[in-house]
């Protein structure tokens, strides 16, 4: 079970966040944090220093899952920025809330 969960979704509730799969890297991996793609569950997965953290294009938007020794990042922060580059990345007006 994760960590912790997460929806990114479009902030009218309406529409999809699409990304394309040879953008994904760019758009979900958050500027300053220091993970890399590697193998796993989601359609992008990440490894960090001790924890995992898996995406999945899934509606209404895009589940984030944090998995592993999460004590040490702020997940809240980790998403927010996350969203703030989709939002970038589509023109769409993004919002994220925590699921667990």
């Amino acid at each position: 079970m994760p960590g912790a969960e997460y929806l990114i979704r479009p902030s009218s509730h309406d529409g999809w966040l699409a990304i394309r799969a040879n953008s994904l890297a760019e758009v979900l991996i958050p500027r300053g944090y220091s993970v890399e793609p590697g193998a796993g569950f989601g359609d992008l997965h990440l490894q960090g220093s001790g924890f995992e953290v898996s995406f999945a294009d899934e509606d209404p938007g895009w589940y984030v899952g944090f998995d592993g020794d999460i004590s040490r990042v702020n997940t809240d922060e980790f998403v927010a920025q996350v969203a703030r580059q989709v939002q970038e990345s589509t023109g769409t007006s993004t919002e994220w809330v925590r699921v667990t």
